[in-house]
Formats: structure tokens, C-alpha cells, sequence
């Protein structure tokens, strides 16, 4: 074999890339199997030829997969503190670490090696980003409490349409629009009676023009709003 396709060291061999125990007494029963029917072709024995062939056969095997391959003697788990994925240009489009305080996080980069993408766990909380092409969060999943929500954010970074499923009750969810202020314009509210839905808020918080639908979706005139 060239040395292109299989190096030696002390014992291993490495085959196209894999590492092979043992190897070079594989490749010398390979090389004299070879040999062996050179000759019996030469001596024009066909029982001979076919019996090296199969020799051959099992050699090839043998160093494609080996026994001694498929029994690993060392630890199945790779640990590191940083990982990153290379493409075929050598840029680094995925990175998965963990920062200062022990919080991981998985990076998905562009071509431009701008994250685009980012799940993370930060206080507890599993959240994915996703980012624009300048940098900017747009959109951002997180888990609250074992409750989902779902936050848009407009190009200056103001969240611009809520939504949210309540922690701890199955039947309420919010919808929530705000203005470029931050503020909400409009909103929905689910409950299991019923659902609110609002126009924005005062300067004092309490909710604007707020209309109390009940489940068969009838407006009640004087809703009670807590």
C-alpha cells in the first residue's frame, strides 16, 4: 500500500483516514494473499486462484472492519469547554460553549460570521434568538415557568407583539401589540370564562376601552375588570 493510503504506528495503521489496530500485520497478509495469486495465475492452478482470492477476500475485511476496531478501549464521551464547526473555506459557522458563568449556549453564524441563531439557557430559562443581518434580536422563544412565549422585536430592539400561554393555567393566554414606545396598543386576554380584549393603557396602567367577551362570545356591557 502507498503511504498516501495507509501510514504505520507502532502496530496502528491508519487507512484512508480511519485507525486500524494492528494494522500492519493486516496489510502484509494482504500484500502476500496478493502475491500468491499473482503466482497461482502464473501457475495456471484455478482451484489455487480461487483459494487465495477468498483469502484475499477476508484480509479486505478484515482491514475495513476489523474486530479489534469495534471494541473501543477508550471513554465514549469527548469533553471540552469549545467546540466549533468549520465549513469547507475554514470559517467557523457554529460555536458551542459555555460563558463565564457555566450558562451553554450554541451559536449558528453566518457567512459573514454573524450569529444568526442562539439557543441558550440563561437563569434557568431555555430561550432561542433569532438575529437579522445587523446583529438585532427579531425574534425570541422562551420558556417562562414551563410556559412558552413568543416575543417580536422591531430593528431598534422594542418588542412590538407579544405572546404568552399563562404559567400555571391552561386556559388563559395573552396577544399583546405594542406601539413603537413599547407600549400596548391592543390585547387579547384568554381565561376560561371568557376573554378581554383592550385597547392599550392609560398613563396609570388600567386597561383602555376594555370588552369582556364570554365563552359564547356574547359582549357583556359592564365587564369586571381586576
Amino acid at each position: 500500500m502507498s503511504g498516501a493510503m495507509a501510514t504505520f504506528v507502532g502496530g496502528y495503521g491508519v487507512f484512508y483516514g480511519v485507525q486500524i489496530p494492528n494494522a500492519d500485520k493486516l496489510f502484509a497478509r494482504f500484500e502476500q494473499a496478493r502475491a500468491d495469486i499473482e503466482f497461482a495465475g502464473r501457475d495456471g492452478s484455478l482451484e489455487t486462484s480461487r483459494r487465495h482470492c477468498h483469502a484475499l477476500n477476508e484480509t479486505s475485511m478484515a482491514i475495513i472492519d476489523p474486530p479489534q476496531a469495534k471494541k473501543s478501549s477508550g471513554k465514549p464521551v469527548v469533553r471540552a469547554r469549545r467546540f466549533e464547526l468549520e465549513d469547507d473555506s475554514g470559517k467557523v459557522r457554529a460555536i458551542l460553549g459555555c460563558a463565564q458563568d457555566g450558562a451553554p449556549s450554541f451559536r449558528l453564524l453566518d457567512e459573514r460570521n454573524e450569529p444568526r441563531v442562539v439557543l441558550s439557557i440563561e437563569e434557568g430559562k431555555p430561550r432561542m434568538r433569532l438575529l437579522d443581518s445587523k446583529g438585532a434580536v427579531r425574534i425570541c422563544i422562551i420558556l417562562r415557568d414551563d410556559s412558552p412565549g413568543i416575543e417580536f422585536v422591531d430593528g431598534s430592539g422594542t418588542r412590538r407583539m407579544l405572546m404568552y400561554l399563562r404559567p400555571h393555567d391552561d386556559e388563559a393566554a395573552d396577544m399583546v401589540f405594542l406601539g413603537a414606545d413599547g407600549k400596548p396598543r391592543l390585547g387579547l386576554t384568554t381565561t376560561k370564562e371568557g376573554a378581554i380584549l383592550f385597547e392599550g393603557e392609560d398613563e396609570l396602567g388600567r386597561l383602555v376601552e376594555p370588552m369582556w367577551f364570554s365563552r359564547d362570545l356574547k359582549e357583556l356591557a359592564d365587564p369586571e375588570i381586576s
